[in-house]
């Protein structure tokens, strides 16, 4: 009978415990979805401080900054949600490349939905400020009355009558009447990545740019222009 050595029980056990390891941590890593925001301008890519055509018209733009916060992200298989993430908040702005992606670690879920809050939940906006995405110094917060901007775009255009072409859209207000606070749910058919369209051309129009280059104040034409968030947010399906 051959004896072993204790060297090399050691070893053999060693080797086992770090293909156990390695094993375990395959089977607990699960999916993970890639969301990637796109801003557009009638199907254009677009980057900051970088003038576009206005669609349907010869007259510019220009856009200086495009900042929105997304919230209480989930996932739904036909309706039925199977992955929640709530008071979490993002942060997505043009002038920063690394806020247009969020990774989610998702498990193994099967799911054919992605929803996300456009603007930042009513109860966090009465708990005060926060840190990280949330902290004042992102410009976005108009204090404890006004609570966060939920979305903003400022910019320059032809268009505008205002001092310097300037346009400004500052779209806060998370208490009825005046919420603009907006559900956003698209179709997921790759479950690793999903890129999401922002055509900008469907919230800002030549009439709006014209007529009306700034909206800062809690009102009913505030509430309108939330209305069109949803319009804004499509799937873009890749080959």
């Amino acid at each position: 009978m051959r004896r072993i050595s204790t060297n090399q029980t050691i070893n053999f056990l060693y080797f086992i415990v770090i293909i156990c390891f390695f094993g375990f941590a395959q089977a607990s890593q699960g999916q993970t979805l890639k969301a990637e925001f796109v801003p557009l301008l009638g199907g254009v890519g677009i980057q900051a401080d970088t003038y576009y055509k206005v669609p349907d018209t010869d007259d510019s733009l220009t856009i200086k900054n495009l900042s929105f916060y997304i919230s209480n992200l989930r996932l739904f298989k036909n309706g039925e949600p199977v992955f929640i993430l709530n008071k979490t908040h993002h942060l997505i702005q043009l002038s920063n490349s690394k806020s247009l992606t969020i990774c989610l670690d998702v498990g193994e879920v099967e799911f054919n939905e992605f929803s996300f809050l456009l603007g930042v939940d009513s109860s966090t906006q009465v708990s005060g400020v926060f840190g990280g995405d949330l902290d004042p110094m992102n410009g976005m917060y108009w204090g404890w009355q006004g609570g966060y901007i939920n979305f903003k775009i400022e910019g320059n255009s032809s268009l505008c009558k205002s001092r310097k072409a300037r346009f400004s859209y500052h779209i806060g207000g998370y208490q009825a009447p005046f919420s603009s606070l907006r559900h956003i749910s698209l179709p997921v058919k790759d479950k690793s990545e999903l890129l999401i369209g922002i055509d900008l051309s469907k919230l800002i129009d030549p009439g709006l740019l014209s007529n009306k280059p700034h909206l800062m104040s809690l009102g009913d034409e505030m509430v309108e222009f939330a209305n069109k968030f949803p319009a804004m947010f499509y799937s873009i399906e890749t080959e």
